[in-house]
């Protein structure tokens, strides 16, 4: 049986997932991929059963070219609207209430730390359990003061 030619889908959900495009190429780190789901005007704001978007995945995966163009979106006014993100986007929280923040304090990565903080993460957010992205950080041992 000839594979499945691939169609277009609606929102870019995969069938039989509740996760799209960009969500499966930010966890895999792949920004070329990541951009050709982009530029189909998928929603970044979707998230899935977990209440991860795909910036949620890119920062739990440290995958930092991913967050790059995924925070890239907020400074083109046109493809932000298009892509229906907003500030409030970064804050986005998944079913913890971790948003992307808490994601790469818990990584412990520093870069991508920088860049959500640089972006308008709100550092003082806490999860469900109260912690926020500082108390990650200094649990992972990472350096609190980026965050």
């Amino acid at each position: 049986m000839p594979p499945k030619r691939r169609t277009k889908r609606d929102a870019g959900l995969l069938a039989g997932s509740d996760r799209t495009d960009a969500h499966f190429a930010a966890t895999a780190g792949r920004s070329d991929l990541l951009e050709e789901a982009m530029e189909q005007n998928i929603d970044l704001s979707h998230a899935d059963k977990d209440g991860m978007t795909a910036l949620h995945c890119a920062c739990a995966r440290s995958a930092r070219g991913c967050v790059r163009l995924l925070l890239g979106v907020l400074n083109d006014e046109k493809r932000s609207h298009a892509l229906r993100v907003d500030e409030a986007w970064v804050d986005a929280r998944d079913k913890q209430g971790r948003t992307a923040l808490h994601h790469a304090s818990i990584r412990g990565d520093p870069s991508i730390v920088e860049m959500l903080v640089a972006a308008g993460a709100d550092v003082s957010l806490g999860a469900v359990d109260n912690m926020t992205a500082r108390h990650f950080a200094a649990k992972k041992g990472a350096d609190s003061e980026a965050v």
